[in-house]
């Protein structure tokens, strides 16, 4: 998203929740089934001792989509970009959701100087709404954020 503004993307009717909460979930099973068919592939050129040239390109081919399939779905609005650090993701784990699974009910809130998707409970609890893009420019923040965020 190229917005230079914080965007909450709140839906309160429940027809729509639920609506978005089922195309995530069949978006988040397609994503995840093609990587798991990527793995199978690259697994098969991994295992082999020796490879041709053009075989060679191949697995590279593989892992490029994977990685830009994976980079792709983790910064989409199918979950909170903050991984297992989610408050929502913590709070769903306690009352025994799968951990290999992430909420996609949530309401999420672009966060342009991250470039990241949060949920709301995340983008309030470690207070992004805070930053600017000033701050970026103290490097001792920068560092800070970039050790907190993973960016």
């Amino acid at each position: 998203m190229r917005s230079k503004k914080v965007r909450k993307i709140i839906l309160s009717t429940p027809s729509l929740r639920l609506i978005r909460n089922n195309l995530r979930i069949i978006l988040k099973l397609a994503v995840k089934k093609e990587l798991q068919k990527l793995d199978k592939l690259y697994d098969l050129y991994r295992n082999k001792k020796i490879l041709t040239p053009s075989q060679q390109k191949r697995k590279l081919q593989l892992a490029e989509k994977w990685k830009a399939l994976d980079y792709s779905y983790y910064r989409s609005t199918l979950q909170c970009s903050s991984g297992a650090a989610c408050i929502s993701f913590q709070k769903a784990k306690k009352k025994g959701f799968n951990p290999k699974d992430r909420p996609t009910d949530l309401d999420l809130v672009w966060v342009p100087w991250l470039e990241k998707w949060s949920c709301v409970e995340c983008f309030e609890t470690f207070r992004q709404g805070e930053m600017t893009h000033e701050d970026f420019d103290d490097p001792v923040w920068r560092e800070w954020v970039k050790n907190e965020f993973g960016i």
